[in-house]
């Protein structure tokens, strides 16, 4: 009886073993929409200020490169989760442009669009608009999640009152 649980587990094993080295490679039609479901839920904890799930898509080591200088994930977390008083961010929606496979991680180049409102002190309300332009590096972990490695800011520019004469827009 021994001999034969041992058979059975070994023959599992070797079953799951062969089973996940048949499994095809992730193409990149996959690794694309997964980046672009990514970008719509970190789109959307953009919006609400959800700091769980800031926490959950950026890999423990993660930085933001920017021009001038280097941003750790506890300081990016840090400068999203609060905003200035009177602005309320209404629209974030970030799309993968491109995608390269580098290594293990896989590079997205994402255009993100940003709205906001700043309630002046007269009462008023000014519309705000940020266009960016990012480097993101993606990896899916072990676990079969998908994380943000790093972010780095290739160029943006930004709009008051009017929107921007930027198609879809």
């Amino acid at each position: 009886m021994k001999h034969l649980r041992r058979t059975i587990v070994i023959l599992l094993l070797l079953t799951a073993t062969t089973f996940a080295q048949n499994r095809p490679p992730v193409t990149p039609p996959e690794i694309r929409q997964a980046i672009a479901d990514g970008n719509i839920a970190w789109g959307k904890a953009r919006v609400s200020l959800d700091t769980k799930t800031f926490e959950q898509y950026l890999a423990p080591d993660f930085y933001v490169q920017l021009p001038d200088r280097k941003i750790t994930r506890q300081e990016f977390i840090d400068h999203i989760s609060k905003l200035p008083p009177g602005v309320t961010l209404t629209r974030f929606d970030a799309f993968p442009l491109t995608i390269e496979h580098k290594d293990d991680t896989w590079v997205a180049i994402i255009e993100e669009k940003l709205e906001a409102t700043r309630k002046m002190e007269d009462g008023t309300v000014s519309k705000l608009y940020t266009l960016s332009i990012t480097r993101d590096g993606w990896k899916k972990t072990s676990e079969g999640k998908w994380i943000v490695l790093f972010s780095e800011q290739v160029g943006v520019e930004r709009w008051q009152g009017d929107p921007p004469p930027i198609p879809g827009w």
